[in-house]
Protein backbone atom coordinates (compact mmCIF):
# COMPACT_ATOMS: atom_id res chain seq x y z
CA UNK A 1 0.00 0.00 0.00
CA UNK A 2 3.05 2.17 0.58
CA UNK A 3 4.49 1.42 -2.29
CA UNK A 4 1.32 2.68 -4.35
CA UNK A 5 1.51 5.81 -2.03
CA UNK A 6 4.72 6.53 -3.18
CA UNK A 7 3.76 6.17 -6.45
CA UNK A 8 1.23 8.57 -6.60
CA UNK A 9 3.08 11.10 -5.30
CA UNK A 10 5.99 10.75 -7.45
CA UNK A 11 3.14 10.91 -10.43
CA UNK A 12 1.83 13.99 -8.64
CA UNK A 13 5.22 15.73 -7.83
CA UNK A 14 6.16 14.50 -11.72
CA UNK A 15 3.21 16.29 -13.39
CA UNK A 16 3.30 19.65 -11.05
CA UNK A 17 7.06 19.97 -11.83
CA UNK A 18 5.93 19.66 -15.67
CA UNK A 19 3.17 21.97 -15.38
CA UNK A 20 5.16 24.31 -13.00
CA UNK A 21 8.17 24.25 -15.55
CA UNK A 22 5.47 25.26 -18.39
CA UNK A 23 4.21 27.83 -16.95
CA UNK A 24 7.82 29.23 -16.15
CA UNK A 25 9.00 28.79 -19.63
CA UNK A 26 5.65 30.41 -21.18
CA UNK A 27 5.89 33.49 -18.68
CA UNK A 28 9.94 34.17 -19.54
CA UNK A 29 8.64 33.80 -23.56
CA UNK A 30 5.75 36.10 -23.03
CA UNK A 31 8.09 38.51 -21.15
CA UNK A 32 10.69 38.47 -23.68
CA UNK A 33 8.14 38.73 -26.85
CA UNK A 34 6.84 41.66 -24.62
CA UNK A 35 9.85 43.25 -24.38
CA UNK A 36 10.37 42.87 -27.96
CA UNK A 37 7.27 43.95 -29.00
CA UNK A 38 7.69 47.60 -26.64
CA UNK A 39 11.62 48.05 -28.35
CA UNK A 40 9.65 47.29 -31.89
CA UNK A 41 7.35 49.95 -30.93
CA UNK A 42 9.86 52.59 -29.25
CA UNK A 43 11.91 52.09 -32.54
CA UNK A 44 9.03 52.64 -35.17
CA UNK A 45 8.04 55.50 -32.99
CA UNK A 46 11.56 57.44 -32.67
CA UNK A 47 11.79 56.55 -36.72
CA UNK A 48 8.76 58.19 -37.87
CA UNK A 49 9.01 61.10 -35.35
CA UNK A 50 12.68 61.80 -36.84
CA UNK A 51 11.44 61.38 -40.21
CA UNK A 52 8.75 63.93 -39.61
CA UNK A 53 10.93 66.62 -38.44
CA UNK A 54 13.19 66.53 -41.15
CA UNK A 55 9.94 66.76 -43.40
CA UNK A 56 8.78 70.01 -41.74
CA UNK A 57 12.37 71.38 -41.24
CA UNK A 58 13.18 70.82 -45.34
CA UNK A 59 9.76 71.91 -46.21
CA UNK A 60 10.49 75.16 -43.42
CA UNK A 61 13.44 75.79 -46.14
CA UNK A 62 11.15 76.10 -48.66
CA UNK A 63 8.56 77.57 -47.07
CA UNK A 64 11.27 80.42 -46.44
CA UNK A 65 11.40 81.24 -49.92
CA UNK A 66 8.07 81.47 -50.30
CA UNK A 67 5.82 81.93 -47.72
CA UNK A 68 2.57 82.39 -48.86
CA UNK A 69 2.54 78.74 -50.61
CA UNK A 70 -0.75 77.71 -49.01
CA UNK A 71 -0.46 73.60 -50.06
CA UNK A 72 3.20 73.36 -48.75
CA UNK A 73 1.59 75.22 -45.37
CA UNK A 74 -0.89 72.58 -45.61
CA UNK A 75 1.79 69.83 -46.34
CA UNK A 76 3.64 71.23 -43.40
CA UNK A 77 0.96 71.72 -40.76
CA UNK A 78 -0.18 68.08 -41.74
CA UNK A 79 3.68 66.84 -40.94
CA UNK A 80 3.56 68.85 -37.91
CA UNK A 81 0.22 67.47 -36.11
CA UNK A 82 1.55 63.97 -36.89
CA UNK A 83 5.18 64.52 -35.55
CA UNK A 84 2.93 66.00 -32.07
CA UNK A 85 1.06 62.51 -32.29
CA UNK A 86 4.23 60.48 -32.48
CA UNK A 87 5.26 62.48 -29.88
CA UNK A 88 2.64 61.46 -27.18
CA UNK A 89 2.60 58.16 -28.30
CA UNK A 90 6.52 58.32 -27.30
CA UNK A 91 5.45 59.74 -24.21
CA UNK A 92 3.17 56.33 -23.42
CA UNK A 93 5.16 53.96 -24.21
CA UNK A 94 9.01 55.23 -23.30
CA UNK A 95 10.27 54.45 -19.99
CA UNK A 96 12.67 57.02 -20.30
CA UNK A 97 12.00 60.74 -18.59
CA UNK A 98 14.84 62.07 -20.86
CA UNK A 99 13.54 60.43 -24.06
CA UNK A 100 10.42 61.92 -23.47
CA UNK A 101 12.14 65.18 -22.64
CA UNK A 102 13.93 65.06 -26.26
CA UNK A 103 10.80 64.18 -28.11
CA UNK A 104 9.05 67.32 -26.48
CA UNK A 105 12.35 69.47 -27.32
CA UNK A 106 12.61 68.43 -30.64
CA UNK A 107 9.08 69.57 -31.29
CA UNK A 108 9.36 72.40 -29.60
CA UNK A 109 12.39 73.65 -31.63
CA UNK A 110 10.97 72.28 -35.04
CA UNK A 111 7.76 74.55 -34.53
CA UNK A 112 9.68 77.54 -34.54
CA UNK A 113 11.88 76.30 -37.86
CA UNK A 114 8.14 76.46 -39.25
CA UNK A 115 6.67 79.65 -37.25
CA UNK A 116 9.85 81.67 -38.56
CA UNK A 117 9.82 79.97 -42.29
CA UNK A 118 5.91 81.27 -42.13
CA UNK A 119 6.97 84.92 -41.06
CA UNK A 120 5.55 85.06 -37.96
CA UNK A 121 8.39 83.97 -35.29
CA UNK A 122 9.04 87.41 -34.22
CA UNK A 123 12.83 87.86 -32.79
CA UNK A 124 13.20 84.13 -33.14
CA UNK A 125 16.22 83.10 -35.10
CA UNK A 126 15.80 80.32 -38.13
CA UNK A 127 19.61 79.27 -37.35
CA UNK A 128 19.30 78.96 -34.00
CA UNK A 129 15.87 77.19 -34.23
CA UNK A 130 17.66 74.62 -36.77
CA UNK A 131 20.25 74.19 -34.59
CA UNK A 132 18.29 73.18 -31.61
CA UNK A 133 16.74 70.91 -33.63
CA UNK A 134 19.58 69.33 -34.63
CA UNK A 135 20.85 69.33 -31.08
CA UNK A 136 17.40 67.52 -29.71
CA UNK A 137 17.28 64.68 -32.32
CA UNK A 138 20.95 63.87 -31.89
CA UNK A 139 20.04 63.42 -28.22
CA UNK A 140 16.46 61.83 -28.70
CA UNK A 141 18.62 59.01 -30.98
CA UNK A 142 21.02 58.92 -27.87
CA UNK A 143 18.60 58.72 -25.20
CA UNK A 144 16.04 56.18 -27.29
CA UNK A 145 19.73 53.94 -27.97
CA UNK A 146 20.06 53.80 -24.03
CA UNK A 147 16.73 52.96 -23.60
CA UNK A 148 16.66 49.90 -26.35
CA UNK A 149 19.84 48.61 -24.25
CA UNK A 150 22.12 49.81 -26.58
CA UNK A 151 23.82 51.66 -23.19
CA UNK A 152 26.23 54.61 -24.03
CA UNK A 153 27.39 52.75 -27.34
CA UNK A 154 28.27 55.43 -30.19
CA UNK A 155 27.29 56.16 -33.42
CA UNK A 156 27.78 58.12 -36.36
CA UNK A 157 27.56 61.83 -36.35
CA UNK A 158 28.50 63.62 -39.74
CA UNK A 159 31.57 65.81 -38.85
CA UNK A 160 30.86 69.72 -38.28
CA UNK A 161 32.57 70.06 -41.84
CA UNK A 162 30.23 67.91 -43.71
CA UNK A 163 31.39 64.83 -45.86
CA UNK A 164 33.78 65.25 -48.73
CA UNK A 165 32.68 65.72 -52.22
CA UNK A 166 33.31 63.31 -54.22
CA UNK A 167 35.86 63.80 -57.31
CA UNK A 168 37.38 61.63 -59.55
CA UNK A 169 40.81 60.56 -58.56
CA UNK A 170 43.14 62.79 -61.06
CA UNK A 171 40.94 65.64 -59.58
CA UNK A 172 42.17 64.92 -56.19
CA UNK A 173 45.50 64.63 -57.18
CA UNK A 174 45.23 68.16 -59.19
CA UNK A 175 43.93 69.69 -56.58
CA UNK A 176 46.10 68.48 -53.84
CA UNK A 177 49.13 69.37 -56.17
CA UNK A 178 47.87 72.83 -56.21
CA UNK A 179 47.71 73.85 -52.91
CA UNK A 180 51.14 72.53 -52.71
Amino acid sequence: MSQALFAIAGTIVGVLGTIVANVTTNFINAKRVEAKDWQDALRSVVTELTGEILNVRDLSHRLREDPEDRDLLLTIQRSFSKARTLRHTLRLISKSRATQEAGYQLIHYVYWVWRIARGDGGDADFDAATAGTAIWMTRLYVESRKELGLGESDFYQLPPEGLPIPMAEEKNQTTDQSRS
